[in-house]
C-alpha cells in the first residue's frame, strides 16, 4: 500500500495535479489511490516520534497518468522523493490528505 502525502492540488496544463511527497513505497503510472485519509495534526515535539491517529478516511478514484520530478517524466516515483502527479479523477484533495491505494507495490 502506497501513500501519498499531499502539498497541493489543482489542474495544470488541462490536467488534475497534486503535488506532494511519496510515501514509503514506490508509486507507479497506473497506480490507483482509493482512500483519502486525515491524521491529525501534531502539537508537541514528542508527536512527531510516533504516527498521529487517523482522523478521518473517505474513498476516492484516482489513476495515476503522469509523474514529473526534476525537470524529467518518470514511469516511478521511489519511496520519499517530491513530485508532480497527474491524476485521472473527478475528486477534489486539500493539503494534508494522504492518498492510499489498495495495492501493496512490487
Amino acid at each position: 500500500m502506497a501513500e501519498f502525502f499531499v502539498d497541493h492540488f489543482g489542474p495544470l496544463d488541462g490536467r488534475i495535479c497534486v503535488v506532494g511527497r511519496n510515501g514509503d513505497d514506490p508509486i507507479r503510472v497506473g497506480d490507483v489511490f482509493t482512500l483519502v485519509r486525515r491524521y491529525a495534526k501534531p502539537s508537541k515535539f514528542e508527536d512527531y516520534i510516533h504516527p498521529m491517529p487517523l482522523e478521518s478516511e473517505r474513498p476516492t478514484h484516482a489513476r495515476v497518468t503522469h509523474l514529473h520530478a526534476y525537470g524529467n517524466e518518470f514511469e516511478q516515483i521511489c519511496p520519499g522523493l517530491t513530485c508532480l502527479m497527474s491524476l485521472d479523477t473527478t475528486d477534489s484533495y486539500f493539503y494534508d490528505d494522504v492518498l492510499v491505494t489498495s495495492a501493496k507495490p512490487g
